[in-house]
């Protein structure tokens, strides 16, 4: 959290403090930031102000944290990105039309849930495969390739085959025209 009285910032809504809720603190209240014309510009300043490195992502309307409660101090935001504190950008301060489900939200680099390392659970023990049990399963594997490779060399045998059979009963047929072709030579003569 960033304070200095009337320009205290802090995002809420996750456990890290450099991803949430953008929340501000105004007559002594917390109130959220409506996502209208929010982008990565305002979310830079917030990132800075907090000392959270620079925004990477925004969220709004049904984003990533849950809705905050009570005022919404800040809506319309047009900040340069450039600005020392949210409350120095050109913004609606008064009379927000929004509701909390709008809320503007933002995830920035130097959050810790970006690089949180997790490790596998470790797998149920009837999941843990004995050398017997990998033995089975590189049987079948080799099983399977060796009936694949049979498939195709029966697939490309048998056409083959057939492919002699077709040029054999052509011949054959060739040969049985010449023989009618002779025959009828000789029945006419």
């Amino acid at each position: 959290m960033s304070s200095s009285g009337h320009q205290s910032v802090r995002l809420e809504g996750h456990e890290d403090q450099c991803a949430g809720r953008v929340e501000v603190w105004k007559d002594g209240n917390w109130g959220t930031v409506c996502d209208d014309r929010w982008d990565l510009r305002e979310a830079k300043v917030v990132c800075a102000q907090l000392g959270c490195g620079t925004a990477l992502r925004v969220t709004g309307q049904n984003g990533l944290f849950p809705p905050g409660s009570g005022p919404i101090h800040l809506d319309e935001l047009n900040c340069t990105g450039n600005e020392q504190n949210l409350w120095f950008c050109p913004g609606v301060q008064e009379n927000s039309d929004c509701g909390h489900k709008e809320d503007a939200g933002v995830v920035c680099s130097e959050s810790k849930a970006l690089f949180r390392v997790t490790t596998p659970a470790p797998a149920p023990p009837s999941a843990v495969s004995s050398p017997e049990h990998l033995s089975i399963l590189w049987l079948f594997s080799l099983l399977g390739f060796f009936a694949t490779l049979v498939t195709f060399l029966c697939c490309y045998y048998c056409r083959r085959d057939d492919e002699r059979g077709e040029e054999k009963r052509a011949d054959a047929g060739v040969k049985n025209q010449v023989t009618v072709s002779v025959w009828t030579m000789r029945w006419e003569s």
